[in-house]
């Protein structure tokens, strides 16, 4: 029916797909990986890339649109990536300050985070890019408690809380509640609520 209509396309260019497939690896997916979550085996993956070596052929000039589509779905992130592989910092640098502005001081992050004070003050603070570990962690950090207050069960407690508290609120990190889900891992969006020269980029 569909050749009957003019409309089959048993086939699409390759190149797209070839080019594609060199920006993941050279942002750090090896090509297993892409393998992995296309659902494409790594010898079509290879043969795409490379062509047949052992034939001599060289890469395809066309695939199978199952297989584009399948290929070109396949993105980089902090899901995807490696865990030694760098990512933008802008959401782990959001989550970890907006847990702050609820008390949460840097030392209790660190425990949670496995990591020392010094880190979280770094991650905190700088605009640079983070390690996809550590971007998975940090999330996995925020996903727990960015609906829960910190322990305040002595004044102690109450002291770090507060004190966590009004640093952030003087340097304009963003609660929680100001950010949405879909934005704020986006360098290019602002806190509700907060006018963007107060936000934390």
């Amino acid at each position: 029916r569909l050749m009957a209509y003019g409309s089959w396309q048993p086939f699409v260019e390759a190149e797209p797909v070839r080019l594609h497939m060199e920006a993941l690896r050279a942002a750090g997916l090896g090509t297993p990986t892409i393998a992995r979550l296309s659902g494409i085996s790594r010898n079509s993956i290879m043969r795409i890339l490379h062509g047949n070596c052992a034939r001599g052929t060289p890469p395809p000039r066309h695939v199978r649109p199952e297989t584009a589509v399948a290929i070109l779905a396949v993105v980089c992130d902090v899901g995807t990536l490696p865990e030694t592989a760098y990512v933008d910092g802008t959401g782990t640098r959001r989550r970890l300050q907006a847990l702050v502005s609820l008390g949460w001081t840097q030392k209790r992050l660190a425990e949670h985070l496995t990591v020392d004070s010094t880190t979280v003050s770094a991650l905190l603070g700088a605009e640079r890019p983070v390690r996809c570990g550590t971007a998975r962690a940090a999330r996995r950090l925020y996903d727990e408690l960015w609906d829960q207050a910190p322990p305040e069960t002595n004044r102690h407690e109450r002291h770090a809380a507060n004190r966590a508290r009004n640093t952030a609120a003087s340097l304009g990190w963003a609660p929680p509640m100001a950010w949405d889900d879909d934005a704020i891992d986006d360098p290019r969006s602002s806190p509700k609520g907060l006018r963007r020269n107060e936000a934390a980029a």
